[in-house]
């Protein structure tokens, strides 16, 4: 299990290509993506948001072992400078289909909350989830889900 923390990273692991895009990165593999029934989408995503942090699980919350397989994740936003994020992500040991996904002190600063926990407005949803999205990969077949957060989060159910 892997929790990519770079674009360049993500593309390494999560495109099993061996030709290259005109970037020099391994060629998405289009074909991968929600393929071998792996369409079920993510659990623990509110319609909105109400407040971090957030539980995520591509495969109910069974352990690696029950699942017969691990998962690869990455949350990229508006940078892959950890310092400059609004947004971590973390995994329990032997459970890599489910992340839990908090707010970093930078976050709150900037958007003056109280804390990592605080309800959020709309406005704040916003900010933090531009440009965000959520991708994991079940390392059995390759094959991948995604999720753009803020259009799921505030978009039409």
């Amino acid at each position: 299990m892997t929790i990519c923390a770079s674009w360049p990273f993500f593309r390494a692991v999560f495109a099993t290509s061996a030709s290259t895009d005109a970037d020099g990165m391994p060629t998405w593999p289009i074909a991968s993506v929600r393929a071998n029934s792996f369409t079920n989408g993510f659990t623990g995503i509110g319609r909105p948001i109400q407040a971090f942090p957030l539980t995520v699980s591509c495969n109910g919350g069974l352990s690696d072992i029950a699942d017969s397989t691990t998962f690869n994740w990455y949350l990229s936003q508006r940078t892959d400078v950890a310092a400059s994020q609004y947004m971590s992500i973390t995994h329990a040991a032997g459970i890599s289909g489910t992340v839990t996904i908090a707010l970093t002190a930078k976050c709150v600063a900037d958007l003056g909350l109280g804390s990592a926990t605080d309800s959020l407005t709309e406005d704040q949803l916003v900010r933090i989830l531009n440009d965000a999205h959520l991708y994991v990969q079940r390392a059995s077949d390759d094959s991948i889900q995604w999720v753009d957060m803020l259009e799921y989060t505030l978009g039409a159910a």
